[in-house]
């Protein structure tokens, strides 16, 4: 090939291959500028470029696109039904419609996705199944009426007087048919009756609902409840069956004090017999029997009390009520003033015409015994009869509270209660100053209390005092004095401030003179030891200053500084001398 021939041959582009489900126009073209198109099969969509050219450098300028297949909107299973395959929506699925047990497809069994993207057929209904109607039982009804589709539940009933037999209800299934028969409504029957006894009942041997029964009693026999009774609707008698009861006379009264042989035995032709209660005598006929016409043979008896013999009040005393001495009578006896029974309170006349206990006698009374009262003594002691007097008294350092005697009364009670002695009370006493007692609240005959001082104070007096039987103490109260310290000598140079002050407490301060100054405690304070807090300081010469070397000034505390200059000496192991400088305290080292 010529250098011109190479030239001039133009560029080729590598061949494409058309999209699957697509193709590409026109083929076989690959030469510089030359331009393909693609497009899609039917039912498919072109994701991409739809052309592409060849460009100068032998490359396509875009790349083969794809062909999707067309989508159909996802479908919506039918209400009480299903889809065959969910998520199957593209270009030719087919999907298939299904529907639950009960319920009936109507409409398209299935739907294909078609290349424009829709369904070629809707979603079908699916209806629930119907059963057959049903007819009410006779003499019954259902309800509600017309329903008979799937799972629809129909109750049966029966009318007033009628009882069903079979079942309650019925449901409609899946495959058409209900579950249950309907059921038959019968007549209600009541259970059978039993005549009264001593009686009867017509029409034997009905008990349907609605029937009637009347009932009736024998001769010498009367009807107690209901004459009738009617069948009801829920299978029970509207009256119980009646009792026929004996004719009865009215009832006797039992007379007083005595009894009858069975209370309540008043029918005809009864026998009630009458006794006497112990202690009564019968007078009257001793039965009677209970006629045709309701009324009794005879009267009731009487039953009269029996008498026992009179009786005389005990000497000294007395019986209430006199002149009673009938059965159950009950006389009491009474004693006079100052005299108590011995025997019976009362006598009760018996059944046999005896009294139930003799006579009592009345003696004295005699009162309880006194026990003396505590710290204290009874006169006489011993005499506890009727207006016998005693008398109290208490021992020595305490005082009789109450009566000073007693006297034995009628009611055998003493008229006053035994005294009490207390012991003599001594006036409060105060506490010394400085000081305390206790225990605080001692204030009777041979209490004692004791007396301290508080620390740092001492006593002066008695440390104790006992409450005696006159009311006063054996001694007065105490003084708490301060302690004293020993004296104090001012410092050599010095002074202290105030003078002659050395108790308890008392606070001294040390002073040195001019051109001197303390070494040691300030002050000192009399302590509850007798000593003092600190002992007495030395007043030094403020003129002489030993100077350390090693500092680089120092300040002088005398007040005034001196006057002229002074010459300080070194410590023990420095070397160098120093100066006062001027008037002033500061001191420099002159090394």
């Amino acid at each position: 090939m010529t250098l011109m021939e190479s030239i001039l041959t133009p560029v080729k582009c590598p061949n494409l291959i058309a999209p699957a489900n697509g193709s590409l126009s026109p083929a076989g073209v690959n030469t510089y500028l030359d331009v393909v198109t693609f497009r899609c099969d039917r039912g498919y969509e072109l994701f991409g470029n739809t052309s592409a050219t060849c460009q100068a450098d032998g490359t396509w300028n875009a790349s083969v696109p794809d062909c999707n297949a067309v989508k159909c909107p996802s479908l919506t299973p039918p209400v009480n039904g299903r889809l065959s395959t969910t998520g199957a929506n593209t270009y030719l699925d087919v999907v298939t419609f299904r529907c639950d047990r009960g319920y009936e497809l109507f409409g398209n069994t299935s739907a294909t996705c078609r290349a424009d993207g829709s369904w070629n057929a809707s979603v079908p209904d699916c209806n629930a199944v119907k059963c057959p109607s049903l007819t009410a039982p006779v003499n019954g009804g259902l309800s509600p009426a017309g329903v008979n589709t799937y799972l629809d539940v129909v109750t049966f009933r029966c009318d007033r007087g009628y009882e069903l037999f079979g079942n309650t209800s019925a449901t409609c299934q899946a495959d058409g048919t209900w579950n249950a028969s309907v059921p038959d409504c019968n007549a209600v029957k009541c259970p059978s009756l039993v005549p009264p006894v001593n009686g009867g009942l017509s029409p034997a041997g009905v008990n349907t609902y609605l029937d009637v029964v009347t009932f009736r009693c024998g001769r010498g026999y009367e009807l107690v409840g209901s004459t009738s009774a009617t069948c009801q609707m829920d299978g029970t008698w509207n009256a119980s069956v009646p009792d026929c009861n004996a004719v009865k006379c009215t009832s006797l009264t039992p007379p007083v004090n005595g009894s009858l042989s069975s209370t309540g035995a008043n029918n005809y032709l009864d026998v009630v017999t009458f006794r006497c209660d112990r202690g009564y005598e019968f007078d009257g006929s001793t039965s009677a029997t209970c006629q045709a016409d309701r009324n009794w043979s005879t009267n009731v008896p009487t039953c009269n009390a029996v008498m026992c013999p009179s009786l005389t009040a005990p000497v000294n005393g007395s019986l209430i009520p006199t002149n009673s001495n009938t059965y159950l009578d009950v006389v009491t006896f009474r004693c006079d003033q100052g005299y108590e029974l011995v025997g019976s309170t009362s006598a009760t006349c018996q059944a046999g015409g005896s009294w139930s206990s003799s006579v009592p006698t009345c003696n004295a009374v005699m009162c309880p015994s006194l026990r003396p009262p505590v710290n204290g003594s009874i006169g006489n002691i011993g005499a506890n009869s009727y207006l016998d007097v005693v008398t109290f008294r208490c021992d020595q350092g305490y005082e009789l509270v109450g009566s000073t005697r007693a006297t034995c009364q009628a009611d055998a009670n003493w008229s006053v209660n035994v005294p009490t002695c207390n012991a003599v009370k001594c006036s409060n006493l105060t506490a010394p100053m400085n000081g305390e007692l206790s225990p605080v609240d001692a204030i009777s005959y041979q209490d004692v209390v004791s007396f301290r001082c508080d620390r740092g104070y001492e006593l002066v007096g008695n440390t104790n005092a006992t409450c005696q039987s006159d009311g006063d103490w054996t001694a007065n109260v105490p003084t708490c004095n301060p302690v004293k310290c020993p004296g104090l000598t001012a410092p050599v140079n010095g002074r202290l401030i105030p003078t002659g002050t050395n108790t308890y407490l008392n606070v001294v301060v040390f002073r040195c003179d001019r051109g001197y100054e303390v070494v040691g405690s300030t002050s000192a304070i009399c302590q509850a030891d007798r000593t003092w807090s600190a002992s007495v300081p030395d007043c030094e010469d403020m003129n002489a200053c030993l100077f350390d070397p090693c500092v680089a000034e120092a300040t002088c505390t005398d007040d005034p500084p001196p006057a002229v200059d002074a010459t300080c000496t070194c410590n023990p192991g420095f070397t160098g001398d120093g100066r006062f400088v001027g008037t002033g305290c500061s001191v420099q080292s002159l090394m």
